[in-house]
This record gives structure tokens, sequence and C-alpha cells, in this order.
């Protein structure tokens, strides 16, 4: 018996959206939908019992697509932080099972799946909505791969041998720099900047946010000094000092 998943199953003859009926052999439309109020966040157990729905409608000859749902409030807020912050380093490691196992659960559905998002699709419920073939969004839907900030996180709370914070900042969070694994998981890379960070110290940090200075990629500065020349007071005449690290 499921606690935080449903399973709805209508006639997709009807209209009115009738209840699944026995007998009845007329193909039907699934509504895989969860239900952890307020923000359907996600804990093993509902990771458990996604896993274990998904694969009891692919076995279903009468099932003929299925709708990943929330609600109409929110989608789904990502991983059950509160729960997670309890977890010692083994129960972490097999919650992270539990998670792709319900997202490669969802994913190899053999009928067509789609998500239907309202709300919030933040972290590990935006991964669950990738896993579908389709996503349809409502006006209200809000995006979110909130790993990325976990990932940040831990380089800014980093510190060498002797306890002392390294003080890394990324400086170059864009879509570039961001990739999402076949498994889910959300990657930040290119940290050759925070390397500069590292290496210099607090001289690199008073120098990097002096006037005139920019700091990042190639393409980032090109930007950053048509920005200093378009809205300059003085026509452009400034004087850029523009560094370049390849990391």
């Amino acid at each position: 018996m499921s606690e935080f998943v449903d399973v709805v199953v209508a006639d997709l003859a009807d209209h009115a959206g009738r209840e699944d009926r026995d007998g009845d052999s007329a193909a039907r439309l699934a509504t895989l939908l969860l239900s952890r109020p307020p923000t359907n966040a996600l804990t093993r157990q509902v990771y458990r019992e996604i896993a274990e729905a998904a694969a009891a409608l692919d076995a279903r000859d009468d099932i003929a697509a299925v709708i990943l749902f929330g609600g109409h409030e929110i989608f789904c807020a990502g991983d059950d932080m509160p729960e997670r912050a309890t977890l010692s380093a083994e129960e972490t490691e097999a919650g992270a099972r539990l998670s792709a196992q319900a997202v490669d659960a969802v994913g190899a559905l053999t009928k067509p799946t789609v998500a239907a998002i309202t709300g919030y699709a933040l972290g590990a419920g935006l991964t669950l909505a990738l896993a579908t073939d389709w996503r349809i969004s409502g006006d209200n839907a809000k995006f979110g791969a909130t790993e990325i900030l976990a990932g940040l996180h831990y380089a800014h709370s980093l510190t060498d041998e002797e306890g002392t914070c390294l003080a890394i900042v990324h400086r170059d969070v864009s879509p570039e720099n961001i990739l999402l694994t076949d498994q889910g998981d959300v990657k930040v890379l290119d940290f050759g900047i925070a390397k500069v960070l590292e290496s210099s110290g607090n001289n690199m940090e008073v120098g990097l946010t002096g006037t005139g200075v920019l700091l990042g990629t190639a393409e980032l500065a090109r930007k950053a000094r048509k920005n200093f020349i378009m809205f300059s007071d003085d026509d452009g005449q400034l004087a850029l000092k523009i560094n370049f690290f390849t990391g």
C-alpha cells in the first residue's frame, strides 16, 4: 500500500474520467500522482513508491500512457532536506541509489510518459520530470537545479589541512558550466577561475574587486568590455585590465 504515491487510472474514451473497472479492456490513461503535501518533498520511502508504481504500471497491458503529476499547486520541491540532514554516510549513499532507481523506473516505462508541471519543479523533482518523454508546463511553473547550490556550498566551505577556509568562489556559474548526466545528476564544471583565488589568497581577492578589473573567460570579458564602452560616462575612455584564465 503506497502512502505518498497514488495511481489514478481512467478510461481514455471517457471524457469524464471514469475510474478503472475490473473486466474493462479499454485502453486507459494512468496518472502517477505525488501526494506528500505541502511540497511533495522526496524521501527514501517516496522514491521506493515511485519505482514500485512505475514498474506496476509498465506491467499492465491496459495502460496506454502515464502522466506524472504533483498537484495543481506544486510539482515537486526535490529531496526532503531535513531528512537528508539526519542520514549517515551509508544511508545517504543508499538514498542516492533509491533516487536513481526511481528516476530509472520512470525513464524505463515503455508507455508514453508526460510530466504535467505546475508550480515548482526543483532539484530531484526536476530530474523526475526530465525522465519522462514529454513535459507540459503550466503558466506558474518554476524550474530550478538546486543541486548547483549544494555544489557551490561545498566549494565555499572547503578548508585546507589546517582547517582554514579556502574561500573558493566559482565566479563563472553559467549554463555552459552546468551539465546533467544520464543519471540526472547536476555537475558544476570549470573551476579554473576559482583556482586563481585559492592560489593567490586575499591579495587576489582585493584585486578582483578593484575598479576596471575583469576576471573570467574570454567570452565574459568581451561582453563586460562592451558594456563598459556602451554605458561609461567618458565615451569608453576607461583603462580596462582584462585577465584571461584558462584553468
